[in-house]
């Protein structure tokens, strides 16, 4: 696969030249796991924007140590940057995976699934 992509102007990005070959469809799940991970690790350097995070999407106890106010939706840096954790999380143990296939087994499979979830939840918050 090769991708570039050209200059930011201030109404979108500008697609140049897309390339996708057959053999980077066989696993397609790793070809966009190897993208998508460096993707969101340099969002999380340099995003300065806190979406809307749902109580629902993290456990108790992080609701209450990250000081969320609202009773159901904060914007709530530290509760943001555990989702990105998550998500993160996900794509390193799917690339991990596919290197030693028996990794999840000693990890919680759930993991992956919480992480991707919470990907496709907040795909339309990965902007700032």
């Amino acid at each position: 696969m090769k991708a570039y992509i050209g200059s930011f102007n201030s109404t979108h990005y500008v697609f140049t030249d897309i390339q996708i070959e057959p053999h980077d469809t066989w696993s397609l799940d790793i070809t966009l796991a190897r993208i998508i991970l460096p993707a969101l690790q340099q969002f999380k350097i340099n995003s300065k924007a806190t979406p809307l995070v749902y109580r629902s999407d993290l456990p108790e106890e992080l609701w209450k140590q990250f000081k969320c106010t609202n009773t159901s939706s904060d914007h709530n840096t530290e509760a943001w940057n555990w989702i990105l954790d998550q998500m993160i999380n996900s794509f390193d143990l799917i690339l991990k995976d596919n290197i030693d296939p028996t990794y999840l087994d000693v990890t919680k499979p759930d993991t992956v699934q919480v992480g991707l979830n919470l990907f496709a939840k907040y795909y339309r918050c990965l902007w700032d």
